[in-house]
């Protein structure tokens, strides 16, 4: 059965790019909110592994397991959909992060819920998914004076 896979470079170190995708901080100090704004609601712990129930309608359950800075694992509890693995390769130019999902359907329902993301979901999950934490990365810092400075108008 076809996994689905993104791929992109992102300008950060793994451990920033980690924490910023996952709200797990590869420090190991975990702050239960950070997780839930990232995931859902907590609805046990075992370790470095979570269970949460998804704020979207329908609630899909995704138990996570973390290892940091270089992989989370999000398997859906129960659900046809697909499990989901991202890892994170240190690069020279940032961070290589790498997205699988792993669909739980069989035979020709796989390749049907593949053919479709292709068709239709790979745009939104590059637009909604990849590109906010990208841009993240990109933008430069700023200090309070350079925002507020303003050029002089040109006299003519």
């Amino acid at each position: 059965m076809p996994n689905i896979m993104f791929r992109t470079l992102v300008p950060g170190s793994p451990e920033q790019v980690y924490e910023y995708v996952t709200g797990y901080p590869a420090s190991g100090r975990v702050s239960r909110k950070a997780l839930e704004d990232k995931h859902g609601q907590l609805i046990e712990q075992d370790g470095d592994e979570y269970l949460f129930r998804e704020d979207a309608e329908g609630g899909i359950i995704w138990r996570c397991s973390y290892d940091p800075p270089r992989r989370r694992v999000m398997r859906a509890q129960g659900y046809q959909w697909a499990d989901r693995i991202d890892y994170f390769e240190p690069s020279g130019e940032g961070t290589l992060w790498t997205i699988v999902w792993e669909p739980k359907a069989i035979g020709i329902r796989s390749y049907t819920q593949w053919i479709m993301f292709h068709i239709r979901g790979k745009s939104q999950v590059q637009a909604s998914l990849i590109m906010p934490v990208v841009e993240h990365f990109q933008q430069p810092p700023t200090s309070p004076a350079r925002r507020t400075r303003r050029r002089p108008k040109r006299r003519r």
